[in-house]
């Protein structure tokens, strides 16, 4: 009910060439690759009628369940475009690469982030910044809302109740704390980032506020979690950053009255460690991306270029 025919056929090529390995033998390239398509498998169409994406016009943040979809396309006459993968993935990857490319190489780890920071796997005093977003109390379940893309990716009937990936993902994401469960899980996190910071090395814990069943006023999550838990870790606030958002632009927003908890205000527990000394002189961030606008051309001819110099280089 998402695809074109012809589009359908295209994606479960790709899905198949890239599940006859295990995802965690897969080389850079399949990663780069199965990473970029899963940021076009579903999104909202331009007004003249064409699309970056691949799917029905439809948010391109959360995979909405698929009893919803099928009700929202029949509303609205949503129609499918024919999508050729490869050109969309084409356009995707000279998109990314209109930023620089170089510098060192990056390493992904399939891990729980508790874990690995707590873990022989990275050495102590060894990372400059942390930055991460960790689940929101019971507010969004992250597997039901990915549903779409997590079927790219080898796991079926996530988006269903009864689904078995559902059942499955339910059994070990960590989406469905008590106040007191998330404050031990994000006990865990910061002594893990404790371990694995440098001494002037900054972590950014980014915590939405929530609001519980039947009261009026929001939870200030971040700083009530960050009161409840500093004594037992040799962490030190710097700062708290609030971005206050207005609901047009809050992921929630497609939920519309059924949002439950979720809140339009984020805060950023900015930390370091109790003896830090980390340089913030550099408040000021330039944003201006030369090539952002430039269109796919000017994207494609970029990417071709980089592609040759690195050919000659070879």
């Amino acid at each position: 009910m998402l695809y074109h025919d012809n589009t359908l056929a295209q994606l479960c090529f790709i899905r198949e060439r890239l599940l006859a390995k295990e995802i965690t033998t897969w080389s850079r390239t399949e990663y780069m690759l199965a990473g970029a398509l899963a940021g076009i498998m579903h999104g909202g169409w331009r007004r003249d009628g064409t699309s970056q994406y691949l799917s029905i016009s439809m948010p391109n943040t959360f995979s909405m369940s698929p009893s919803y979809v099928q009700k929202f396309i029949q509303e609205k006459g949503l129609q499918k475009l024919d999508q050729d993968v490869f050109e969309r993935l084409r356009d995707k990857l000279a998109r990314l690469y209109l930023d620089e490319v170089g510098g060192i190489a990056g390493t992904t780890h399939h891990s729980d982030a508790a874990n690995l920071l707590s873990g022989n796997t990275l050495a102590p005093s060894s990372i400059d910044l942390v930055v991460t977003s960790p689940p929101y109390l019971q507010v969004v379940n992250y597997a039901q809302s990915n549903w779409i893309r997590l079927w790219l990716l080898g796991i079926n009937e996530v988006g269903r109740d009864g689904g078995a990936g559902r059942r499955s993902l339910d059994a070990v994401l960590d989406h469905r704390h008590t106040y007191t469960s998330y404050c031990e899980f994000m006990l865990r996190t910061t002594l893990g980032i404790q371990r694995t910071l440098k001494r002037d090395g900054v972590a950014v814990l980014v915590i939405g506020d929530v609001k519980e069943p039947g009261k009026e006023d929001a939870l200030p999550l971040a700083q009530k979690m960050w009161d409840d838990i500093k004594s037992k870790t040799s962490m030190r606030l710097i700062d708290v950053v609030e971005d206050d958002l207005p609901a047009h632009s809050k992921v929630s927003r497609i939920w519309g009255e059924t949002k439950g908890q979720a809140t339009n205000r984020d805060c950023a527990l900015v930390l370091t460690h109790s003896d830090g000394d980390p340089d913030l002189s550099r408040t000021e961030v330039d944003w201006d991306e030369p090539w952002k606008d430039a269109g796919p051309d000017a994207a494609h001819e970029r990417l071709r270029a980089v592609r040759m110099q690195t050919e000659e280089s070879s």
